[in-house]
């Protein structure tokens, strides 16, 4: 049993009473002047006595509850598949586009959900898991393991999303919304992320976030980023705000809480603290 405590069969012996005790030849003993003496009742090929007897099925009994002790708290380092407890948690989303409405003059857009896209999802190790969207462009992935992913959709080299997420403890839900868009030509050094936190939300409250890109020069120009919301204290959907032709994140509070909303976009990421609080709960 790895990473069992190696004194396990000693502690079993000296419970069971079968420790070993001097002198170590079972028919010799010493008398009360510290003389050797010969026990001629006692021989080690003799049968075993019935008090013997009990002892060895009594070291049985504890050496098999040890076992099964062992193999119920994961002591022999869990199975080959997992090697031990795996948090397993969720991650859900939707997949849209934005489309102009007067050509590409960036002026106003409408979203639309794709649907029947393949969207993947990609542990740092293992094997990737795949899902469809529906008619609403939604997507689940219902068994995540711990640690970091990606998720994607698209063509890199045509409309492509990614973003990544991460599980962090059993029973995370973490929600994403994927923006398929080819990459801009504008050269984006960093992302601007508005409001920057929020700390007095409460259940039902609707917050839209929006992504800017900023460039070297210090200029902010739109970006189609994507969305990351962790907490599980509401949901996150994309929104077109009004006279703009990339949407942001549209926030639905909907418990008491902590988490984050997060913007994606070519690599970059920005994120904005929240806190939901109990409803009638003023800060």
């Amino acid at each position: 049993m790895r990473n069992c405590p190696s004194s396990l069969g000693a502690c079993l012996l000296v419970a069971s009473g079968l420790a070993p005790r001097w002198p170590s030849s079972p028919y010799l003993s010493l008398d009360s002047a510290s003389n050797v003496r010969r026990d001629p009742g006692r021989h080690p090929l003799s049968s075993p006595t019935p008090r013997r007897l009990g002892q060895f099925l009594r070291l049985a009994l504890l050496l098999m509850l040890a076992l099964i002790a062992g193999w119920l708290t994961g002591c022999a380092g869990g199975n080959g598949l997992t090697g031990g407890s795996v948090p397993i948690g969720t991650i859900d989303g939707w997949v849209y586009r934005a489309v102009p409405l007067e050509g590409f003059t960036r002026r106003a857009a409408e979203l639309q959900a794709v649907s029947g896209i393949t969207v993947e999802l990609a542990p740092e190790s293992g094997p990737v898991l795949r899902a469809t969207t529906d008619a609403d462009g939604y997507f689940i992935f219902r068994t995540v393991p711990q640690g970091p992913v990606r998720i994607r959709a698209g063509q890199p080299a045509a409309l492509y999303a990614e973003v990544q997420a991460e599980v962090e403890r059993h029973g995370d839900r973490v929600g994403v919304a994927l923006m398929l868009a080819p990459e801009m030509a504008d050269a984006v050094a960093s992302l601007l992320i508005t409001p920057a936190a929020v700390g007095h939300a409460h259940p039902g409250d609707e917050i839209v976030f929006t992504a800017q890109g900023i460039t070297p020069a210090g200029q902010l120009v739109p970006v189609p980023a994507s969305w990351v919301l962790k907490g599980g204290m509401g949901s996150l959907a994309p929104r077109l705000p009004a006279g703009s032709v990339t949407p942001g994140g549209l926030f639905r509070a909907a418990a008491p809480g902590t988490g984050r909303v997060i913007a994606q976009y070519a690599g970059l990421v920005a994120m904005a603290p929240i806190t939901v609080l109990p409803a009638g709960v003023t800060p």
